[in-house]
């Protein structure tokens, strides 16, 4: 009953808005040109040659790509294509075309197309149908789909990299929602249902079943003393993995309605989160909580985390009247939330950072995140797993630490018209370390990574100039790796800021415990355009690498390209 339901509603949805040609807003209709016609042309030639190593692509290359895009009352059509030496290729959209007009205070959505009303209901899965959001007043919200959320497919034996087979499925779901920001409720209902006939059975190699899932979900938010806003969300889940099992009675609430058959493979979950935040002028403080329940999932959704919980706290505080920011957040996340698996986790996730304007002419930030990691084997598991009293020792409990320090800054020297320069700088420590059974294990790591320099800006004549040094180092237990060298990058306009030039050149040494070698980065570009339409385009990249361990080798790649692209309007 539910399907023919929402079939007469997708029916009723097209030829209630037979107006509906403009897939941006129908009430334009008649005061803009009806049609147009975009596109562009382009052609790439690449040029490559190597020396002390085998070539890593063809020495010749070209490729002719295209694309025309037809818009009628806002409809766009696009066609695109490639040809070269390596592949031709030609798309166009009309198996997955969508349309989104809108008028007045209705939108619909036609054809492949996604929406999304919660994390735990239909969130962004793409489907074949009909949406439509209706906003008649500044309180009501509601949200309607109907639509197949997969096709059928049966698995190509003989193709390894052949999608596994599936059922068609399809789906509706309804969203109402009343308020406004701070204050509103809200309920979604989300049903699918696998078509069992789909797929010939005696085909299907797999074991796989025909599924139905409906999912309901309830929200609230409230404000609260003025300042504090509490916002509660609760769903629960429904899941058949077999409708082709034996019907039950059942007790769920979900099952009440006549929108779900209850069967031997149902299964039902729940997930909630809930918020509080107080608000004022110059901080903020929030505490989230998000339980997730073990296998919760929702048809409406390609991938779901479940079987965890999430406590977390966050602040941020303004001062110096605006010129400095503060924020922070502590949290801790659990997993295997049924005992059910043989290992767990637990994590602890903290993290602050601060951005300051010391004065005009210095901005800097600081950051500092902790991640810690604990895993450990499920009591219930060792009880029946250990063979010795040494097997219940902790050695199989593990903990993993990673913390993260950042410290960013942006001086500017000079500031006039005609001249700008500035000082800049990056610069992140991060370390890794892991325990075993609260023993240090040799497998920490020390990270160190700066980047930072000198811009020079000649505004008048679009001259830019750029000095820079990279620096990288990385320290574990087994090897140090060292990575040093600068960055120099000159740009230049030419004929009227229609000719931009680029020439830049790197050099990084690079230590590996007794190895050591360099690397030669050189960049030319080029590019001249001409007419607002066409665009010419020239570069040369070459790369020069030596490594000395027992002996000394050398190599070099050269690559070189030259293009030609084309737009009309």
């Amino acid at each position: 009953m539910a399907s023919r339901i929402f079939r007469f509603l997708y029916v009723s949805i097209i030829f209630s808005f037979p107006f509906y040609g403009d897939a941006q807003d129908l009430s334009q209709v008649g005061k803009e040109n009806p049609i147009s016609i975009s596109g562009g042309l382009s052609v790439n030639q690449v040029f490559y040659a190597s020396l002390g190593l085998d070539n890593r692509r063809d020495p010749y290359n070209y490729y002719l790509g295209g694309q025309i895009a037809l818009d009628i009352y806002g409809l766009s059509l696009p066609f695109s294509f490639t040809y070269s030496n390596q592949q031709s290729q030609f798309r166009q959209p009309f198996n997955q075309f969508s349309l989104h007009p809108t008028y007045k205070w209705a939108t619909g959505h036609f054809g492949y197309t996604s929406v999304s009303y919660s994390p735990y209901t239909l969130n962004g899965h793409i489907f074949e149908g009909a949406a439509i959001d209706l906003k008649p007043t500044d309180k009501w919200e509601i949200g309607l789909m109907y639509g197949r959320l997969q096709k059928a497919v049966l698995k190509d034996t003989t193709d390894t990299n052949s999608l596994p087979s599936s059922y068609k499925r399809m789906g509706y779901s309804l969203k109402v929602k009343y308020g406004d920001q701070l204050n509103y409720v809200q309920i979604i209902l989300f049903k699918s249902l696998d078509d069992a006939t789909s797929l010939i059975s005696e085909l299907i190699e797999e074991e796989i079943k025909p599924e139905e899932n409906l999912v309901a979900s309830f929200g609230f938010s409230k404000q609260l003393f003025d300042k504090l806003v509490l916002q509660v969300e609760y769903a629960s889940s429904a899941l058949t993995r077999d409708i082709t099992a034996s019907s039950i009675n059942s007790d769920e609430p979900l099952t009440k309605f006549g929108m779900f058959t209850p069967r031997v493979s149902s299964a039902y979950y729940s997930a909630y989160n809930t918020s509080i935040n107080y608000v004022e002028k110059v901080y903020s403080v929030g505490l989230k909580y998000e339980r997730v329940g073990a296998d919760y999932q929702t048809h409406g959704a390609y991938y779901f985390n479940n079987d965890f919980y999430n406590l977390s706290v966050n602040g941020n505080l303004n001062m110096l009247r605006g010129k400095a920011k503060l924020t922070g957040s502590l949290g801790i996340q659990e997993d295997n939330l049924e005992k059910t698996k043989v290992s767990g986790s637990k994590r602890m996730v903290g993290s602050m950072a601060l951005g300051m304007s010391a004065s005009e002419k210095l901005n800097f930030n600081l950051g500092y995140s902790n991640y810690t990691t604990f895993t450990n084997i499920n009591n219930d598991y060792l009880d029946l797993a250990y063979l010795t009293p040494y097997d219940r020792l902790d050695t199989l409990n593990y903990s993993q630490v990673a913390q993260n320090a950042t410290l960013g800054f942006n001086y500017v020297l000079s500031r006039r018209k005609d001249v700008q320069q500035s000082l800049i700088g990056n610069l992140t420590l991060m370390q890794t370390k892991d325990e075993q059974a609260e023993i240090l294990q040799p497998t920490s790591s020390n990270f160190l990574t700066f980047n930072g320099g000198y811009m020079h800006s000649v505004v008048p004549i679009g001259l830019n100039f750029s000095a820079m040094l990279n620096m990288q180092r990385n320290a574990d237990p087994n090897v140090n790796t060292n990575v040093i060298g600068p960055l120099l990058t000159v740009s230049k306009l030419f004929l009227n800021k229609n000719l931009r030039s680029s020439i830049s050149g790197a050099y990084n040494r690079v230590t590996t415990g007794a190895t050591f070698g360099s690397t030669i980065n050189t960049r030319l570009l080029l590019s001249y355009k001409l007419k607002k339409s066409h665009n010419f385009q020239l570069s040369l990249i070459s790369v020069q690498r030596q490594r000395k361990a027992e002996a000394i080798t050398k190599t070099s790649e050269v690559t070189g390209t030259i293009g030609y692209n084309y737009s009309f309007r």
